[in-house]
């Protein structure tokens, strides 16, 4: 503390604090120039007026009885210090990955959990008791099929999204285990000034970046003009559905961001809490307002674990959209910007649910066979001009119904992935029916592969040359493309693994996994990736599905490099989301298993790995944990996706099941141009 003449104690900065008051002053000395004061309140902000600092009220909001609202600023050095423990964290996870000797011990974060209660099984070496056990969420709702995996915990808000009431005495300086989302930085006295009136405008601003950045153009469900004239206008909104839009949007753009690795105080829970509230007169409106609320409500949900949870609010939309016709062609005469829209909605929509569904096994909402509405014209997403609108839905008519258009807008991704989503969807519906027993034809298989190999031609030429230092906006490079396409390849070829394995589908499925974790890895290194439980999922099937495929035929693919890529992601993610750890643990010890046999050159392909190599009584008890549940589920769950894909993966590689495959499964006819292995080497028949 430095003194003035008066001695008066004020800061060592020389400023008055707005608790400082002039009292204690001789009358007989002339009055000094007043100091300016370290923080003023908003209104003298606005009128940029000198403020006094007065507390409760400065002298100038007195005078004119008007509200006095300080907002503190959180200290930009916190900002920087908290970005760069993060990076330092990171970085000694990557090392520490790669077997550094000397490595720092603080970014491991330390969780004391309560033991949860509940017997195992009896049989400590049945793995597929606890395997089946993944069919179910710890609150017992049903997981599909083409799930592939319940993700258990990370995948808690998309499933039910219920918070448990007794979780444990958890560190509070990282998330909850229980919460798969980053949090945001917490302040309590900046807590109470979440709301429009008062909100910090260097926050505002970045949460409206973080939105054009990441969720304008890939679910453009909000025009961007109106996002700027809601965000522009938030201190004077006075409509209940703007001021829940806008909270909506803050919500999102603050998870999305939080998951990138970007901290802030930007009170996601918040902004959602105070837009949830007003669900009741939202959805009584019934038209296109209901259906913006619902898919933002979606979206967040997608990132946090909240009550009801996405596939409700995603259902709720879809049945929302189905109400208002957007399914449907209107086969107007000509576009308009709300027309555009309503295909926009619809198809963001539509997105999201086949993306949700298909990650839990549920059924769709609404069937292709139903939809005929076209999709959104390839034209920016902030256009509003009807004029420029007209002028290119006139070109793309002129192309006719076989030709193509080469123009290119920021859309264009969205418009590419839905098309990619729409084969995904027909896989669905034709691979992983569960109304037939009989697979799917190599004929049908072949047609979906020729499929996907167009749609990855007609990836747009601006992504093979985009570059990432010269865009503010998304990332729309060739690795944002060509994930979706791996993932949807890999969904396609899966169950043909869980049978006599084809070989050739064996080769393509691991290079499309391999094609995922190496696409996420060049992505994290040139984007901040906000990775989702969506996109943990994919990393962790894909490593797990290489794992099997190199137990199939060791030698066949070459998987070494693709297994330090995935290591490594499971190890980056884990840190932005400590309930991924178990997910990298198992990975870890399976792959090691794995890999030790592949190394001593012994292992004959199919043979099962022997349990001091890969324990089943340790995979049963960390996939019981993983989801949190014991073994007690009927015996149906084992024929509901997990005990015909995943379980068959394990059990089978352990030997718990016995062999599955008929006859020898290195001597089945295959098609011509594929290879055989024939106890020496593959040759081609």
């Amino acid at each position: 503390m430095a003194e003035t003449s008066d001695d008066t104690p004020v800061p060592s900065d020389g400023q008055l604090s707005p608790q400082s008051t002039a009292s204690g002053r001789d009358p007989s000395r002339p009055a000094k120039r007043q100091r300016r004061v370290a923080l003023a309140c908003q209104r003298c902000k606005t009128r940029k007026q000198r403020c006094d600092g007065g507390h409760p009220k400065c002298t100038s909001c007195s005078k004119t009885s008007n509200e006095c609202v300080y907002v503190f600023q959180p200290a930009g050095a916190t900002h920087h210090i908290k970005a760069l423990e993060e990076r330092v964290a990171e970085l000694e996870t990557a090392l520490s990955f790669y077997g550094a000797a000397e490595v720092g011990d603080d970014h491991f974060r330390i969780a004391k959990l309560m033991p949860q209660e509940g017997a195992g099984s009896e049989n400590g070496n049945d793995v597929f008791v606890a395997i089946r056990d993944l069919s179910l969420a710890a609150s017992g709702h049903y997981v599909g099929g083409t799930s592939s995996l319940s993700i258990g915990r990370v995948l808690n808000s998309i499933v039910q999204s219920q918070q448990p009431t007794d979780s444990g005495t958890i560190d509070r300086d990282g998330p909850s285990i229980e919460d798969p989302s980053p949090r945001s930085l917490h302040d309590a006295r900046l807590e109470q000034m979440v709301n429009l009136t008062s909100m910090d405008s260097n926050t505002a601003d970045r949460l409206i970046v973080g939105w054009h950045r990441h969720i304008a153009t890939r679910y453009p469900i909000i025009h961007t003009p109106r996002v700027t004239w809601l965000h522009a206008n938030r201190a004077r909104l006075t409509n209940l559905h703007d001021k829940c839009v806008l909270n909506l949007i803050y919500a999102v753009s603050g998870r999305w961001l939080e998951s990138s690795g970007e901290g802030g105080y930007f009170f996601s829970d918040k902004h959602y809490d105070i837009a949830y509230q007003e669900m009741s007169s939202i959805l009584k409106l019934r038209d296109s307002r209901s259906l913006d609320y619902l898919l933002l409500l979606t979206l967040y949900c997608t990132r946090a674990p909240r009550d009801p949870g996405a596939w409700t609010f995603i259902g709720l939309a879809i049945r929302q959209c189905i109400e208002l016709g957007l399914h449907r062609d209107r086969h107007e005469s000509g576009p308009t910007i709300d027309g555009e829209m309503a295909k926009r909605r619809f198809w963001a929509a539509y997105f999201l649910e086949r993306d949700i569904c298909i990650a839990i096994g549920r059924p769709f909402s609404l069937s292709d066979h139903d939809i005929d509405a076209p999709l959104p014209l390839d034209v920016n997403e902030n256009l509003d001009d009807e004029e420029e609108l007209r002028r290119v839905w006139q070109e793309t008519m002129g192309t006719g119904s076989t030709g193509r258009s080469r123009r290119t807008s920021n859309l264009s991704p969205f418009i590419h992935r839905t098309k990619l989503k729409r084969i995904e969807s027909e896989i669905q519906s034709v691979v992983y029916r569960v109304d037939q027993a009989d697979q799917a034809s190599d004929a049908t298989i072949m047609d979906f592969l020729g499929r996907l190999e167009q749609w990855r031609a007609d990836i747009p030429a601006s992504a093979q040359t985009f570059k990432p230092q010269q865009h503010s906006g998304p990332y729309d490079g060739l690795e944002f493309f060509t994930i979706h396409y791996h993932r949807t390849v890999r969904f396609l070829l899966y169950p043909r693994l869980t049978t006599t394995p084809n070989m050739h589908y064996l080769k393509l499925c691991a290079q499309a996994c391999s094609g995922i974790i190496s696409d996420y890895r060049r992505l994290h290194q040139v984007f901040p990736v906000g990775f989702s439980a969506l996109s943990i999922q994919s990393v962790f099937l894909a490593g797990l599905t290489l794992v099997y495929c190199a137990w199939l035929s060791p030698g066949f693919v070459e998987v070494e490099s693709s297994f330090a890529d995935c290591q490594l992601l499971l190890y980056v993610i884990t840190e932005r989301y400590p309930s991924a750890k178990k997910y990298r643990d198992i990975f870890e010890r399976l792959r090691n298993a794995i890999r030790d046999l592949l190394q001593t050159g012994n292992h004959q392909p199919g043979a099962p790995v022997p349990s001091l190599a890969l324990d089943p009584a340790m995979l049963q008890h960390d996939f019981a944990d993983l989801l949190g549940q014991e073994s007690t589920m009927g015996g149906w769950a084992a024929h509901s996706g997990i005990g015909t894909d995943f379980t068959h993966m394990i059990n089978t590689m352990t030997g718990a099941s016995g062999n599955v495959f008929e006859g020898n499964m290195w001597s089945q006819p295959m098609s011509g141009g594929q290879q055989l292995y024939n106890g020496q080497g593959y040759m081609e028949i």
